[in-house]
């Protein structure tokens, strides 16, 4: 689903290691930045992205499929396309992790 994933934060922002919540940036290329934090061996997985209106989208996680996983903190960025319809700004980003009972909503610019 991703279209990218990489070790560490989004050129031009700051790493927040104290703060291990989600974050997400629009990029200019219209892609949906979202960095989460974790074990830097198993970073979970992108399985899906839903526009609900044009402002808010809901984009599920999956834990990692990785079998050993390093007890660290690392940031993690998944890059994924939005769809055409999250053509508002700011955009509000309701993450649901599947398989975890976790849930994050937070706001990209």
């Amino acid at each position: 689903m991703a279209t990218d994933r990489y070790a560490g934060v989004p050129p031009g922002v700051q790493a927040a290691f104290d703060d291990s919540e989600p974050r997400a940036i629009v990029a200019d290329d219209g892609n949906l930045a979202l960095v989460t934090y974790g074990s830097s061996s198993c970073p979970p997985t992108v399985t899906g992205i839903r526009a609900e209106d044009a402002g808010t989208i809901t984009l599920s996680l999956a834990e990692s499929p990785n079998d050993v996983c390093t007890a660290d903190m690392a940031a993690t960025t998944h890059v994924v396309p939005l769809p055409d319809e999250a053509s508002g700004r700011p955009l509000t980003v309701h993450v649901v992790y599947t398989d975890m009972p976790w849930e994050f909503t937070i706001v990209a610019g």
